[in-house]
């Protein structure tokens, strides 16, 4: 890259400005994080500062009144796990950065609707379906393919309203970019070709076939900024078919990059991408300099548009404003003796930066997983459990010193517990918009985290703190803070005292917490868990503070609470009209004379087991739909009873129609 003679600790921008005074900054002085995951882009970056610092650890500097810190990925690793790390780094080192700035390269995702050409910017904008940023690639395997699961944040008010501004004027961004290039690769370099026709080979496309590349008008005029949706996994998408199909499934996206997914939901941020190639297999580094190059002049323009926040309460020093200044130590024995240090990173007390890392770092991927994949209750089933005494008495405060806030709905295998859970959980949200609900459902066939107290404790307590921010609080006890501002190795005795200092926070809020399948963990880990919240449960009652837990489980012989209100779900007659209702619903083998009495042989068979109710429905509408219509009866007396048996069963003698038995049991 080619910049004009400057004064040494000067950029190319700098060198048009004054050298008066300012304030040396330090580590709580930077708001802004940049963040650059190839030297190149890290390269560019620096060349827009109006003043370079130091460059250490990061490269620290200046652009208007912003004070700026850049990190870049170290060499070798990429993707978004090494984007949220680098990240979450640079967070515990300086612990007032409100915004940050994602600025590299990408390959671009050429349409009708989008004319973008090699060396053109995207920047990410929310609309109504995504926040400027989806991570297309994280999801479940259903059956028939793959689901996209999730949702990533939205930049911040600041933010949107600098880009805003930003698009109002977008000819000042355009001009500097133009203004600055000092190499502009031919116009005959930038081919697109059909997203089908892939390369021959070589590091040109000279052996390619000239009549199939695609026809476009030529472009008057420099460099376009787009800003839409930006698409971000760990993968390279090198195909131009592949290009297409996936922009297609998100409803249209500009770009494909690698980091931004790891990066915006650990600090409000804007994605600015220099367009390199168009992601298919033609793909080469020719216009990667100058894609680096315009993506940063870009986020240079956004900022003079961004309101300049200084910190407040900070005596600074004033230097002379030449030259870089140290920005950390080696190590933290080195600090120690370092008597003039510049920037010292703060870990006295927890702050905003420093919470944000620990609350990313109480989520996990499979957070959600069980609770998804549950079945939504049918229409025409579990409302009775809104009305009936039992829940009315756990939601009663003039019951509550007799339960403790516990209530605990026992069940057979197969009874419907998770489905009645979840209708529970999705009635309080949509009726109770005072109280704060939380839920975990353990998973025993999921991931580590999804069948362990470590996983539910984590997940309960982000969810605690995100609906409630101020409570946030407890990170500043001893255990948390001696992890100086990096992300904690979170264990369960912390993660019980966290929650316990949180719930004695409350005040007059109320918190109900659904808790699911506690049989799908490990046995000793419920008893703990259990003499936990019933101690809990004390605090609770003594302080009138408002704490409901709902548990759901099968038949424990020996692990229980003292107080609580318990329901039996195979004895309410309610559950049994749930069944027929759903038996004369979805049984559908026409109206022959003999239809009512399977109707009622279901019923009764089912002895309260939903599920066996289901399969068994399924199977007689298989056999209808095949023509066996004077065999539904008899097919029926062949089904055993108990859901044991008739799992059995069909994994011997169904295997046709595995897939479908399989989401039954979802």
């Amino acid at each position: 890259m080619m910049w004009l003679c400057m004064h040494p600790g000067q950029t190319p921008f700098a060198a048009q400005r004054s050298t008066m005074k300012r304030h040396r900054p330090r580590a709580e002085d930077f708001t802004i994080g940049w963040i650059c995951p190839l030297p190149l882009e890290y390269a560019a970056a620096k060349e827009v500062l109006d003043e370079l610092y130091d460059e250490a650890e990061y490269a620290t500097g200046r652009i208007y009144n912003h004070e700026i810190v850049i990190t870049c990925l170290p060499a070798g690793q990429m993707g978004t796990n090494a984007a949220a790390a680098a990240t979450a780094r640079m967070l515990a080192a300086f612990p007032n950065l409100k915004n940050a700035l994602l600025v590299g390269i990408a390959g671009g995702v050429p349409s009708k609707q989008a004319d973008i050409r090699l060396g053109d910017v995207v920047i990410s904008q929310p609309n109504g379906q995504y926040g400027g940023v989806v991570q297309y690639d994280f999801g479940k395997t259903i059956p028939g393919g793959f689901q996209r699961v999730g949702s990533l944040n939205a930049p911040s008010h600041d933010l949107l309203t600098a880009l805003s501004k930003l698009k109002s004027n977008p000819a000042a961004a355009r001009n500097a970019i133009d203004a600055s290039k000092t190499y502009q690769p031919p116009s005959n370099v930038d081919t697109l070709f059909h997203a089908s026709y892939d390369h021959v080979g070589g590091e040109t496309c000279f052996r390619c076939r000239q009549d199939m590349k695609m026809k476009r008008v030529p472009r008057v005029g420099g460099t376009e900024i787009f800003f839409g949706t930006v698409a971000s996994g760990n993968q390279v998408i090198k195909y131009g078919t592949t290009r297409d199909r996936t922009s297609s499934k998100l409803d249209g996206v500009l770009c494909f990059e690698m980091e931004a997914a790891g990066v915006v939901n650990l600090v409000p941020c804007l994605v600015i991408q220099g367009i390199c190639d168009y992601a298919d297999s033609h793909k080469n580094k020719t216009f990667q300099p100058l894609a680096a190059a315009a993506a940063a002049i870009c986020a240079r323009e956004l900022l003079s548009y961004l309101p300049y926040k200084p910190t407040l309460g900070i005596e600074q020093q004033e230097i002379p404003m030449r030259g870089p200044v140290q920005l950390r130590t080696e190590d933290e024995n080195h600090r120690n003796h370092q008597n003039q240090r510049d920037i010292e990173p703060q870990h006295c007390k927890t702050s905003t930066a420093q919470k944000r890392i620990y609350m990313e770092s109480l989520r996990f991927d499979q957070m959600d997983s069980r609770h998804a994949t549950i079945k939504r209750a049918h229409a025409k089933t579990c409302h009775w459990l809104m009305d009936c005494q039992e829940h009315k008495d756990w939601l009663s405060i003039d019951c509550f010193d007799q339960h403790h806030g516990f209530f605990w709905i026992k069940g057979k295998p197969g009874a419907g517990k998770s489905t009645l859970v979840k209708f529970a959980f999705s009635q309080a949200k949509k009726t109770m918009r005072d109280v704060n609900i939380l839920c975990f459902f353990f998973n025993a066939r999921g991931e580590a985290l999804e069948k362990t107290v470590l996983g539910m404790y984590r997940s309960l307590l982000w969810q605690l703190l995100e609906q409630l921010p101020d409570l946030q609080a407890v990170f500043d006890t001893s255990s948390v803070t001696a992890s100086h501002g990096n992300p904690p190795n979170w264990t369960v005795e912390t993660l019980k005292d966290l929650f316990c200092t949180a719930v004695e926070g409350l005040q007059n809020r109320s918190v109900i917490c659904y808790i699911d399948a506690l049989d799908e963990c490990k046995q000793e880990e419920v008893q703990d868990m259990l003499s936990f919240f019933e101690q809990l449960g004390e605090i609770a009652a003594s302080n009138r503070l408002r704490l409901l837990v709902c548990f759901s489980s099968r038949h424990y012989p020996h692990i229980t609470v003292e107080n609580k209100v318990e329901l039996v779900l195979e004895n309410q007659g309610d559950h049994h009209t749930d069944i027929s209702n759903y038996v004369n619903a979805e049984l559908k083998v026409g109206s022959g004379r003999q239809v009512p009495q399977i109707k009622e042989k279901i019923i009764n068979r089912s002895s309260g087991i939903f599920l066996w109710a289901v399969l068994v429905v399924r199977i007689l509408n298989e056999e209808y739909s095949r023509g066996h219509v004077h065999t539904l009866k008899r097919r029926l007396d062949e089904i055993p009873n108990g859901l044991h048996s008739l799992l059995k069963d069909i994994l011997t003698r169904d295997n046709n129609n595995m897939a479908k038995t399989l989401l039954c049991l979802q």
